[in-house]
């Protein structure tokens, strides 16, 4: 079980060691892990180093299953789905949807009932597309004989994949042929007033996505800014798990930028999953932007010893209603700067510090 657990970052950190060869990657699994059957057949079978493997691949839910499991619940979907589940369907099959919202709450037996010349439901079809992300690791470290590090890959990559699916989720970006959609596309500017603004925003929720649950996001440095308002107290609230504001479902996630309050109906989003797959990167040389103004680095792979191991995730979602979430921004007014002087050390020389030595020699003591 073990062996068949940690396939996919053994597979993956031997190609990485070995510059893809599969030769030498069998290889050095033999010599440091006495072999290991199922990471053996993943490099014999070329589906970690070739294109040969499909996102729609029985083989990929049969070694990544486990891995996209991980991400689902490390990352912000699986927080909301034990409060609301999403609407969950099969890739690359027709799902019928209502576009128009004629409805009768009773009709007379033979009756005419006209709906319009418009088409009432249509039939979408979602293609998985690819979240990825790569995780760096120094060579030393990947040559390593001891398991602790395939779990360490595992668990880098599945965080690294959780971080950029919320990122994809929570955002108002369309999407493309490669990722999938944001789903706040209705976005509203708050007053700064979070108790007004909270009102505001759920008067302008449709009444149907309540009856489908409503999840509210919030980043986790807010926590204790909604516990001032009176909306929420430690007992409901934590910057870890959510809890509830105003009675309603919140979790926590760093994609919501601080002071804006997201919500999502899940009930009215439909999404299909894929496997994951981890796998050696080919990426010479990394661009990192730490993200706070310092500038951005260019680090070369091959000069600095460090190897790449490059996870995907297969996985797609669209909304079943025209908005099935949205946000406030500005629910909070921006903290005004303050500037912290520090307090010099006192003198040990002038009579305020406790060990003095100048008045202990005016005193008879010895220093």
């Amino acid at each position: 079980m073990y062996d068949n657990d940690v396939c996919l970052p053994r597979a993956a950190r031997a190609l990485a060691l070995c510059n893809g060869d599969p030769q030498s990657a069998l290889g050095f699994i033999r010599k440091r892990f006495g072999g290991s059957q199922m990471a053996e057949s993943i490099i014999e079978r070329g589906l970690v180093d070739t294109d040969t493997l499909t996102p729609d691949s029985d083989l990929l839910g049969a070694y990544g299953g486990r891995i996209a499991d991980l991400i689902r619940r490390r990352s912000a979907l699986g927080r909301i789905e034990q409060v609301f589940p999403f609407v969950h369907g099969q890739p690359f099959v027709p799902w019928m949807a209502l576009v128009e919202g004629t409805s009768a709450q009773w009709i007379a037996e033979n009756a005419f009932k006209p709906v319009g010349d418009t088409p009432r439901f249509v039939a979408p079809r979602l293609t998985l597309k690819k979240v990825a992300a790569i995780v760096v690791m120094s060579e030393e470290a990947l040559r390593l004989g001891h398991a602790n590090v395939d779990i360490s890959i595992e668990r880098a990559c599945t965080q690294a994949l959780a971080d950029a699916v919320e990122l994809a989720l929570f955002s108002a970006n369309p999407g493309d042929a490669a990722t999938p959609p944001g789903l706040l596309t209705r976005v509203s500017a708050g007053s700064g007033n979070p108790e007004d603004d909270f009102d505001s925003l759920l008067a302008s929720i449709p009444s149907a996505m309540f009856e489908r649950g409503v999840v509210f996001a919030i980043n986790p440095a807010d926590t204790a800014r909604w516990m001032r308002t009176g909306l929420a107290d430690p007992a409901s609230l934590t910057a870890r798990d959510g809890g509830y504001i105003g009675g309603v479902a919140t979790v926590t996630t760093p994609t919501v930028p601080p002071g804006n309050l997201a919500w999502l109906c899940p009930g009215a989003v439909l999404m299909v999953n894929g496997g994951a797959l981890i796998s050696r990167s080919t990426a010479a040389a990394l661009t990192f932007d730490s993200g706070d103004g310092s500038g951005v680095r260019e680090h070369s792979l091959w000069v600095e010893n460090l190897r790449g191991i490059r996870s995907e995730v297969w996985i797609n979602w669209a909304p079943l209603e025209e908005d099935a979430g949205g946000a406030m921004t500005g629910v909070f007014a921006p903290a005004r700067a303050r500037t912290l002087t520090p307090t010099p050390p006192p003198d040990i020389q002038d009579g305020t510090h406790p060990k003095d030595l100048t008045r202990g020699r005016a005193r008879g003591r010895k220093p």
